[in-house]
């Protein structure tokens, strides 16, 4: 219902009889100009950002304003989604009229509904707008940012509409900018997204990232078992690729975070190479051993009873082997392990000039003196 008589063509209110009864509960009398030229756009946008829905429908059905118009920061349905309206969205996405692309009017943005509702975090609304087949998936905002890449920062609170955009069709999920996503879907553990990712996109899943590291040490590195579990299952799988020494391998990345599960997972794929070194600390039992670490003893006694572990190799940072740092823990336990292994090498010195025994000695620990000159006899 409308108050007073309409004009048949848009126009602009210069009074109150031409504002709709629906939207009279709009109007800020201390604020609002009632002979403003642009009073009913003002009404529309602020009607659609409460999600008055009764009042945007009297305005467009009675051809009061057209539904694109802008005003302030942008259209109806820009201020819809800008304040998670959702059903006001879905009204507007009804029409056939509506630009579902449209452009905020602040200046330098290019933000569209879809845009600023991911970077809002209005799962649903950004929804509502990717299902839409008029909606641009691939628009980027002024600081180049995509539907994706906003959809994937809001982590949880935008998980919805990444996946729609994962398996939209529409989406350009090939552009080389979303080289990184191989990455933070393996970090992240989402295991059914690496997956769609991998299948629409034939990614290289032994990429490497900036810092030399693949998708299996994200996944390693984050303690994500599932996906570790998903990728060592693939064929074309490289378990010890990375861009340089500097770069952990998967193995590493899992012990420096004391992983047990991605370490056993690991351990059991012959594939492994276990005795890999990283520049800084050395290999992966170097890198267990580091610290007297109660918390990481099953990941230590894992690599310590492994056959194909190198049990004298030296670390990078003061050269002692496993040996050595058994001995400085007087962890009788880790030296009998060591020792029941073959070919020992107790002539290992550390920077310090000191061999295990040295070492046994000046710790005053007997069984440990003990076990080691009793060594092969």
């Amino acid at each position: 219902m409308v108050v007073g008589t309409l004009q048949s063509q848009v126009s602009y209110a210069n009074n109150t009889s031409q504002i709709p009864e629906s939207c009279l509960g709009q109007i800020n009398h201390e604020e609002d100009d009632l002979t403003a030229s642009n009073m009913l756009i003002r009404l529309l946008v602020r009607a659609s950002r409460t999600g008055d829905i009764s009042c945007v429908r009297s305005m467009l059905d009675g051809n009061l304003v057209p539904v694109n118009e802008k005003y302030g920061d942008g259209s109806a349905l820009f201020f819809a989604a800008n304040f998670n309206q959702l059903e006001m969205v879905r009204y507007l996405l009804s029409r056939n009229d509506v630009d579902v692309n449209t452009l905020g009017a602040t200046p330098g943005t290019r933000s569209t509904p879809l845009l600023i509702a991911l970077r809002n975090k209005s799962d649903d609304v950004a929804l509502a707008l990717i299902n839409d087949p008029r909606t641009n998936l691939n628009i980027r905002d002024a600081k180049e940012m995509s539907t994706f890449g906003y959809a994937l920062e809001g982590g949880n609170a935008t998980i919805k509409s990444f996946r729609a955009l994962l398996s939209n069709p529409r989406f350009e999920l090939n552009d080389p900018r979303y080289s990184g996503v191989l990455f933070a879907l393996a970090y992240s553990g989402a295991v059914q997204d690496l997956e769609t990712f991998l299948q629409r996109t034939q990614a290289n899943i032994n990429s490497l990232d900036s810092k030399g590291q693949t998708a299996l040490t994200h996944a390693a590195a984050s303690n994500n078992i599932q996906v570790v579990n998903a990728l060592l299952a693939k064929s074309n799988i490289q378990p010890n690729a990375r861009g340089s020494d500097r770069a952990a391998t998967p193995l590493i990345a899992a012990v420096a975070k004391n992983s047990e599960a991605v370490v056993r997972a690991l351990l059991a794929d012959s594939r492994v190479d276990v005795n890999l070194r990283e520049d800084m600390t050395g290999s992966a039992l170097d890198i267990a051993l580091l610290f007297d670490d109660p918390a990481s003893s099953k990941v230590e006694e894992m690599l310590l009873r492994d056959p194909r572990v190198n049990l004298n190799t030296t670390n990078n940072l003061n050269g002692h082997s496993p040996l050595m740092r058994a001995v400085t823990f007087k962890n009788v336990e880790y030296v009998r392990i060591i020792l029941s292994r073959p070919h020992i090498d107790l002539s290992i010195k550390g920077e310090d000039g000191k061999t295990a025994l040295d070492l046994a000695i000046e710790s005053g620990e007997s069984e440990i003196i003990r076990l080691i000159q009793n060594y092969g006899k």
